[in-house]
């Protein structure tokens, strides 16, 4: 599995130039805006969502059915994309806490701690309603990938959006802590039985 995580890491990092990019425009809209708190979800997701890509390049490139034939089980194979998402969310949200900390200081807004845990809080629902499920359909065919990304992105918004429609301002950061908290559940029992889904996916299309 390190093999595989080390491969996805350095494969995540060949695209630096384009997210380097892509945080330098955020960053110039949060400063502009003067919206630190909006980087919290917007540079981890976009490193997060990298690691749905590693699969979908998987796909596409003819890695994957390559891959199945090393001495490493389905199980880990599938695992170590898990595993990579979390690695990357935890380094992507304190890279994007650094960057919080910068745009309140350079824009002089106060840091907000409520506005703070909220964010943090819309971070793992996505991580754990559209991640978790991304991940799993990026490995059923490598047409799925495209899909894959969309309910990564869409499922998380749906709900977000319902949740402020719904919900008293008086109670929304408990209801997004709720969430959080059964988003990483969720993301956890995905991980467990997704191996067994995709092993009846790969022996259904052999």
């Amino acid at each position: 599995m390190k093999g595989l995580l080390r491969k996805d890491l350095q494969l995540i990092w060949a695209s630096w130039p384009i997210l380097l990019m892509i945080l330098v425009c955020g960053t110039g809209i949060s400063i502009y805006i003067k919206q630190p708190t909006m980087e919290i979800c917007f540079v981890t997701l976009l490193l997060v969502f990298q690691t749905v890509a590693t699969i979908m390049n998987d796909q596409t490139s003819g890695w994957f059915p390559w891959e199945l034939t090393l001495p490493v089980s389905r199980k880990g194979i599938v695992y170590e994309k898990f595993v990579l998402a979390l690695i990357v969310l935890a380094f992507g949200a304190c890279l994007a806490l650094l960057i919080y900390w910068g745009v309140s200081a350079i824009t002089h807004v106060t840091i907000d701690r409520i506005s703070l845990e909220i964010n943090l809080a819309i971070l793992l629902v996505f991580f754990g309603f559209g991640v978790a499920p991304g991940l799993l359909l990026s490995f059923y065919k490598k047409e799925a990938g495209p899909i894959a990304m969309m309910v990564a992105a869409l499922l998380p918004v749906a709900i977000l959006l319902v949740v402020m429609n719904t919900v008293s301002d008086t109670k929304i950061k408990e209801v997004f802590m709720i969430l959080a908290a059964v988003g990483m559940v969720l993301y956890f029992m995905i991980m467990v039985i997704s191996p067994k889904i995709v092993t009846g996916w790969l022996n259904r299309n052999a």
